[in-house]
């Protein structure tokens, strides 16, 4: 079984500027003690979240099989054979080259299109490119858009 793991990294450093921009945030609303509690209250879930979220998403490939897990709750199993087509592509309309997700669309078994979407600002570029590596040896008859090519060419061997 092949993993490929989130950027535990930037996940930590993202958690830590927000927090931290959310506590000198509510500075002006409280004083001491106060303040301190409800960051600790708030703070101390969230990041056990980020780092449930860091250690525990991946994705795995297992002979014909693609497992996708996230934060230990969500999971999807596909068959490689039914994927159609990787996309490279924009989260969201704004901000279009900040945010981009990798989106790998499948047929179900009653022939509905579903995809699942691994966030390139979660998933390390390179490893989502190994990702399409390995998925079009497996089945290369998964159709490739120009970035989600690019982004397989540039993956490390």
């Amino acid at each position: 079984m092949r993993k490929y793991y989130t950027d535990w990294k930037t996940i930590i450093i993202v958690f830590a500027i927000g927090l931290a921009l959310w506590i000198f945030g509510a500075s002006g609303k409280a004083e001491g003690v106060v303040l301190l509690n409800g960051s600790l209250m708030v703070g101390i879930p969230i990041a056990l979240i980020a780092l449930l979220s860091t250690k525990y998403s991946y994705v795995a490939i297992s002979g014909n099989t693609l497992k996708f897990v996230y934060v230990l709750f969500y999971r999807r199993t596909i068959d490689i054979n039914s994927i159609t087509e990787i996309n490279d592509q924009p989260t969201y309309k704004a901000a279009k080259s900040a945010f981009r997700s990798l989106y790998i669309f499948y047929k179900d078994k009653n022939d509905t299109i579903k995809w699942i979407e691994l966030r390139i600002t979660i998933f390390p570029e390179k490893t989502l490119g190994r990702l399409i590596k390995d998925l079009k040896q497996i089945n290369p008859r998964i159709e490739l858009n120009k970035y989600s090519q690019k982004l397989m060419e540039s993956a490390p061997e």
